[in-house]
């Protein structure tokens, strides 16, 4: 940082150093495995560092919630790098930051970082298959992002012959909802999930 004072030819100029920033990142990346997040990050100097407060953001979340924590180094003038793993998520949009501390409590914040975890199956027919007289087979649905989702049943000849489902399903929510054979004729019928993202067929017999 330079300054200078004085008029004309004859001036004095004072140079002084800036202080040091806490933590130079390098790097900062979140990448999901299966149903987990993995945050990796790297830095090239550290001054005083305590260490970096993992903060998280839930889908539909307004506030951020602490997660973990990764030691820093201290003092070093040496790369490092540092990676942590979330448990399992549930599907939807997950946002990620960093929280660096000093040694003396001064903080500072990185840049987010959000990725988004999908569900494995978002359609579930867990049976039985055929189902019986007076059964019930049982549909699990869970979307990796809000939309509006029917499910529905039709027979053979394309008819709709009940509504299981019609309404707005958040992300990550699970709908489980019942198949009733009661007014069902023994045959084959198709479990139908429409929505914006998703549009399923489940096949099912019915035997009486």
């Amino acid at each position: 940082m330079f300054a200078a004072s004085g008029g004309g030819p004859n001036y004095i100029v004072r140079v002084t150093e800036a202080p040091p920033l806490p933590v130079e990142l390098t790097s900062f990346t979140v990448e999901t495995d299966a149903q987990q997040a993995v945050l990796t990050w790297t830095t090239a100097t550290e001054t005083n560092n305590a260490g970096f407060e993992v903060q998280h953001q839930a889908p539909g979340a307004a506030s951020w919630s602490q997660i973990g924590f990764e030691q820093g180094a201290g003092t070093t003038t040496e790369a490092r790098s540092y990676r942590f793993a979330t448990d399992a998520l549930q599907p939807g949009v997950h946002t990620f930051r960093l929280r660096q501390v000093d040694t003396d409590g001064t903080e500072s914040l990185s840049d987010v970082r959000r990725v988004q975890i999908r569900t494995e199956e978002p359609v579930t027919f867990a049976g039985p298959n055929p189902v019986s007289a007076g059964d019930r087979a049982r549909v699990t649905v869970q979307l990796d992002r809000a939309q509006d989702v029917t499910v529905s049943i039709y027979n053979v000849l394309g008819q709709q012959v009940d509504q299981l489902h019609r309404g707005t399903l958040q992300a990550g929510e699970v709908l489980e909802a019942s198949v009733s054979t009661a007014n069902l004729p023994s045959g084959m019928y198709f479990l139908r999930v429409q929505g914006t993202s998703v549009n399923e067929v489940k096949k099912f017999t019915v035997v009486k």
